[in-house]
């Protein structure tokens, strides 16, 4: 009989055998989380692999007074943020969330239980057309707000403005944009929000020319890459506090199938950074600290009141590097003005240039496990590098699909246009 909170099946004998195995050798890494009665909310497969080996633990309990769909909702939150899922399993876990909450709006969700809100529309999109849920006309926001869904208002204030919108409503489905009062610069984010979800959802894993696209965690469609055979690994992990834990994961992978002399290249969170070192650090060796510039408008960090100017970039190396005869290269890069027409946390193609360029050679593997929207595995094809890039998201993944794929054929263009 299911527990009242398991959200995901149990583990098949083989991975269970695993997680048994892990658990003796290397210790317990996350805690179940239990409820005031003891309950379990996550951690089902390692309570179960604990009291096998007859191991003391401790548990994480959650406050009192949570509702039973609280608890679900924070059993899948866990479950999405530790176990590996696939995206049947993924579909599903949002299918029950939105089936007990689907007054909360789609970014809500996505926000709650870490997915993607897109990934969310879509699988509402699919409960709604088969009356698995009700088709409402407000949801509710992460501030309590009921917003109705209704075109937006686009606000322009002078000529140029009203040119930019007419060009960018021309682009879209207005009908389907965020029920808000929109300015420019806004509308043009829902725009590209829009543009980006117009691909649909990857089925899973794709090949465009020398690039390899692996649709799933990079923890699991990793062990694809052979060890020791990395040219570069260039990245933008997430910055969130909820991944914080799987900077650890990272390094250990970089460690793993970096060549020796090779580098491993992460953006970081400005506020999050010193948390995301200390997880790399675990199995990497850091190589020098360095920043990237970001031109245009400011992003506002209000909690501290700071216009932020630059992000964290830092090399990395395995333990054993030795430095040979690596090239010099710059430990800090102005990017280009920042575009989110593929991902809402895309990064420049400059600097993913540069450093491709300047730290690997023609036919080297260049590997991306955080795809996003496929600027790593752009830059790599242009340069006639080899390319390995892994997405969690599948909407993302479709969108950095499509990406590298046009981005291969006018390579090929411009290839046959030279050779004739």
């Amino acid at each position: 009989m299911t527990a009242p909170y398991q959200v995901l099946p149990d583990l098949p004998p083989e991975e269970f055998a695993d997680l048994k195995a892990d658990i003796e050798e290397h210790g317990l890494r996350y805690p179940p989380v239990v409820d005031e009665n003891g309950t379990t909310i996550d951690g089902h497969q390692r309570r179960r692999a604990l009291e096998e080996l007859g191991r003391d633990y401790h548990t994480i309990v959650l406050p009192p007074g949570l509702s039973d769909a609280d608890k679900r909702t924070e059993a899948r939150r866990l479950n999405l943020l530790h176990r590996q899922v696939s995206q049947e399993q993924r579909r599903g876990l949002i299918a029950d969330q939105l089936k007990d909450t689907p007054d909360w709006a789609d970014n809500r969700i996505a926000a709650v239980i870490g997915v993607s809100d897109h990934t969310v529309a879509a699988v509402r999109g699919e409960l709604e057309a088969n009356f698995a849920i009700a088709k409402l006309e407000a949801h509710e926001g992460a501030d309590g707000r009921l917003r109705a869904k209704r075109r937006p208002i686009e606000i322009a204030k002078n000529r140029h403005d009203r040119q930019v919108t007419q060009r960018l409503l021309g682009q879209c489905d207005p009908t389907i944009l965020p029920a808000e009062v929109l300015d420019v610069r806004g509308l043009g984010k829902a725009v590209n929000r829009q543009g980006r979800a117009a691909n649909g959802e990857a089925e899973g894993d794709a090949t465009v020319g020398t690039a390899t696209l692996l649709l799933g965690d990079f923890r699991e469609k990793g062990a694809a890459i052979a060890d020791a055979s990395v040219d570069l690994i260039f990245c933008d992990p997430p910055y969130t506090q909820e991944w914080l834990p799987n900077w650890v994961d990272l390094g250990e992978f970089a460690a793993r199938v970096l060549r020796r002399e090779a580098l491993c290249v992460t953006y970081l969170g400005n506020t999050t950074c010193l948390e995301a070192i200390d997880g790399l650090r675990q199995h990497l060796r850091l190589h020098i600290a360095g920043a990237l510039w970001t031109p245009g408008p400011r992003a506002k960090l209000f909690s501290l009141n700071v216009y932020i100017r630059c992000k964290p970039l830092f090399f990395w190396t395995r333990r054993d590097f030795v430095l040979g005869s690596q090239p010099w290269f710059f430990n800090g890069f102005e990017s280009e003005r920042l575009t989110k027409t593929y991902h809402r946390w895309q990064q420049g193609i400059a600097p993913a240039r540069y450093y491709i360029e300047t730290l690997t050679r023609p036919g080297d593997l260049v590997v991306d496990p955080f795809l996003g929207g496929g600027t790593t595995g752009v830059a790599a094809l242009q340069l006639g590098r080899s390319f390995v890039g892994i997405e969690i998201d599948a909407v993302a993944m479709a969108t950095a699909t499509a990406r590298i794929r046009e981005a291969e054929a006018a390579r090929l263009a411009a290839v046959q246009e030279a050779a004739s």
